[in-house]
């Protein structure tokens, strides 16, 4: 049988070494940067794909092959008992180094920040109109909004209509205040987040300066690729640790999409006087590249929203109404260091408290099966295409207990018609965009590609021209000279490609593009950063799949507005909710460590 990791181990030409790098080749290809020896198991089907033992002794004599100190250069690192290629061990020290170089200029910083900060008072209050829904909960937006302009390095995290954008605003707005010549960059993973991060900011609920407003609105939000000065057919970037980026203040949007060889080169390329926000939803899923970044930094605490007491102290005395103060306890000593950068927005205003979309995810990220119950059901009801039926259990959520269902595509079809029926192709892209089938596997029955051919089929679509009319399209690779990006999505009509885009339509000839994929369908993966009016969410009959997880399942659904189907049956899904994402790096424990020092 084929496999690329014995024969890269075999390459080695040494027993001893041979098993560990087997396991680690697989494990980078499965996202982890490092394997944990405290922690590591071989199944017996690993152990039988071995053809040596799995000694650690043996390993830690290889010298010339293994470091087990910082100082000396081998292929293979050895660090508080985890194995790592050099290559991603140097990119986890930069992430760890230089997040704490970040947060000890904080510390220098802050007591002038303070100060500064109690001089603009006025403006701070006036954002109390956009505080938490029931006005009786902390406000945890202006909460972050304080601690991310106190700090260079800060993180907002929270779940879909949290108000990150909002909080995002409010920061923008105190910095050009305290600086009207600060110069800040706007970036995100991808080319369709970055977009939708300017579409979000155009559109925030903030009341802000006009002045101040202008400025935002001139922000134009790039790919970290086109930020950083994307070098074709390399690894390397334009702006690296000898050419550092010409902001104060970098921002990065879907922060849970970034990879960790991706965030180390920013962090490189980010000025040593630089500042730098993160946002993203730590409960998605992680990047398709190594690293759960995200999720690691925020794992280095046990609880967010614990600050130290001088910090809540501080903050409250910004917030006048009681309810809005922050009523936590101050965080544990061993916390103090990374926790006063990590805020967790925690009122949606997308999923009310009754709504059945935001009760699913609960439910799903606390492997809730019990909960996750009462939204099964046996029949197929009216999905997502603008009727219902009167016994339909669920107004805007049902869990169908089924794994192959033509009928239910055909059913959720009808919401595509709208936009094959609309001759205004602006309107057609906007039609096409409330509707989205996504799919966890691109293989298979349930996968990807025979998806959209089912959807082609009963669409009654001619598909003999690879370009035919009303074929909407998803394009997987930047095109920078075109300003189209890495999932922009458009669609076909008379021999053209649409795209509506932050610049208003614009059409090519669908041959500048070689990579389109059809998108009536599109993975989970894709989907980050998008949002739908209406979802169907298929997974497919995978036994013990790694692929099912609880990240997985809360990304898919968490991408529906207004109504949301899943198919799957009852024992794949209870299955899915109780499978996370494993992912391993070092990074948790060495901040943890630096914590405690």
């Amino acid at each position: 049988m084929h496999d690329i990791h014995h024969q890269f181990a075999q390459a080695f030409n040494n027993k001893s070494i041979e098993p560990f790098m087997y396991q680690l080749s697989k494990k980078l290809s499965e996202g982890s940067i490092c394997i944990n020896l405290d922690t590591f198991n071989l199944s017996d089907e690993e152990k039988e794909s071995e053809t040596a033992p799995w000694d650690i002794a043996a390993l830690k004599t290889q010298k010339h092959l293994v470091a087990t100190d910082t100082d000396t250069f081998a292929p293979i690192v050895l660090y508080n008992n985890k194995l790592y290629f050099h290559r991603y061990f140097r990119y986890e020290s930069i992430v760890v180094d230089k997040i704490l170089s970040l947060i000890n200029n904080s510390t220098a910083q802050l007591a002038g920040r303070m100060e500064r900060l109690k001089d603009i008072m006025s403006l701070i209050s006036s954002f109390r109109e956009t505080t938490s829904p029931d006005n009786q909960k902390t406000d945890w937006q202006l909460v972050a909004t304080l601690q991310t302009v106190l700090q260079d390095f800060s993180i907002i995290t929270g779940g879909p209509g949290t108000g990150k954008t909002n909080t995002l605003a409010k920061v923008l707005c105190l910095l050009y205040t305290l600086d009207s010549e600060i110069k800040i960059a706007l970036a995100a993973p991808t080319g369709k987040a970055a977009m939708r991060m300017a579409e979000a900011l155009k559109n925030t609920h903030v009341s802000l300066p006009e002045n101040i407003k202008s400025k935002i609105e001139a922000l134009q939000p790039k790919t970290l690729h086109n930020l950083l000065g994307y070098i074709p057919h390399s690894i390397y970037f334009q702006y690296n640790e000898r050419n550092h980026l010409p902001y104060h203040c970098i921002v990065i949007d879907e922060a849970s999409m970034i990879d960790i060889p991706l965030f180390a080169k920013l962090l490189q390329a980010l000025r040593p006087d630089g500042k730098l926000i993160l946002l993203g939803d730590k409960n998605q899923l992680s990047s398709v590249e190594a690293g759960s970044l995200l999720h690691d930094l925020c794992g280095t605490i046990s609880h967010t929203n614990q600050f130290s007491e001088d910090r809540i102290a501080f903050i409250n005395h910004f917030i006048t109404h009681e309810p809005h103060k922050i009523q936590s306890p101050s965080m544990h000593p061993q916390n103090i260091v990374i926790g006063n950068f990590i805020t967790e927005l925690q009122y949606s205003r997308r999923f009310k408290e009754d709504s059945m979309i935001g009760q699913l995810s609960r439910a799903i990220l606390d492997g809730n099966m019990e909960a996750l119950q009462s939204f099964i059901i046996a029949d197929v009801p009216v999905l997502c295409n603008g009727s219902q039926k009167d016994d339909t259990k669920n107004e805007d959520v049902a869990c169908i207990d089924t794994s192959i269902d033509d009928h239910i595509l055909e059913v959720f079809c009808e919401g595509y018609k709208k936009f094959i029926e609309e001759k205004d192709i602006e309107k057609a892209i906007i039609y096409f965009n409330t509707t989205r089938v996504l799919v966890a596997v691109r293989d298979g029955k349930q996968g990807l590609y025979a998806i959209n051919k089912k959807i082609e089929r009963i669409l009654r679509l001619d598909t003999r021209d690879l370009f035919y009319d009303n074929r909407p399209v998803l394009v997987t690779k930047n095109r920078y000279d075109l300003g189209i990006w890495n999932g922009d999505v458009g669609i076909i009509r008379n021999k053209r490609a649409y795209f509506y885009t932050n610049a208003g339509l614009k059409d090519f000839s669908p041959a500048y593009f070689t990579e389109l994929e059809t998108v009536f369908a599109m993975t989970i993966h894709k989907s980050q950063g998008s949002e739908f009016d209406n979802v169907l969410v298929v997974l497919p009959d995978l036994l013990d799949s790694k692929i099912l997880t609880k990240e997985l399942l809360y990304t898919g659904v968490t991408r529906a507005k207004k109504q949301l189907v899943i198919q799957s049956k009852k024992d794949r899904l209870e299955q899915t909710i109780q499978h996370t994402v494993e992912r391993i790096s070092g990074i948790s424990e060495r901040l943890t460590i630096a914590n405690c020092e």
